[in-house]
């Protein structure tokens, strides 16, 4: 069983679709304000819609614990909000740019003044790509498919899973420099090791 948070999103409706075609059981958590687009009764016993602000843990608590009671096991967790997919195979949280509207929503969305200072780069750097909209590499959809494959695949499945040929290049240009860094101080790095340990 499922639970996606961010369902009625550009990401989080083919992520929900996707699932529900290949016969799984799906909580799609949605925002007061945004409406799922999949309609319940086409997935009798299937699909579940909790309407929740996700930021409230007071109410998001008991209703997600009665979704899930009434769901039974829950095996996945996405969390559309950070594109982070956790479950037994701890956490995947390294998707590139997918073609969503969501940098040209984040400003209208929160204002600068409003992000709390540890975001405030993050909020930065969305507000300037915004007019990349509609170039990112990411196909939500392809997205939506890799993590229903993913799920399904024998343990062990990947701890982490880059989605996207831009997060691909941009996690081996990171870890070539992290790399290079350890080999150029390795001497440097072991020189600390207690006397009787070497």
């Amino acid at each position: 069983m499922w639970l996606v948070t961010g369902a009625p999103g550009e990401l989080g409706q083919p992520l929900v679709s996707e699932v529900l075609t290949a016969g799984e059981r799906v909580i799609a958590v949605t925002r007061d304000d945004k409406p799922l687009q999949l309609p319940a009764s086409a997935f009798p016993g299937r699909l579940r819609t909790v309407s929740v602000d996700i930021t409230d843990a007071g109410t998001l608590r008991p209703v997600l614990d009665d979704a899930i009671t009434g769901f039974g096991r829950l095996d996945v967790i996405v969390n559309n909000a950070g594109y982070t997919l956790a479950g037994p195979f701890e956490e995947l949280d390294d998707a590139g740019a997918a073609r969503t509207d969501f940098r040209a929503n984040w400003s209208s969305r929160l204002p600068s003044s409003a992000a709390l200072p540890d975001y405030l780069p993050v909020h930065e750097a969305l507000a300037r790509s915004a007019g990349a909209v509609g170039g990112q590499v990411g196909d939500p959809a392809r997205m939506a498919r890799a993590l229903v494959v993913l799920a399904d695949m024998p343990s062990p499945p990947p701890l982490r899973l880059p989605l996207g040929s831009d997060a691909l290049a941009g996690i081996e240009h990171a870890r070539s420099d992290q790399l290079e860094q350890l080999r150029r101080f390795a001497t440097l790095s072991a020189s600390t090791d207690h006397a009787k340990a070497i």
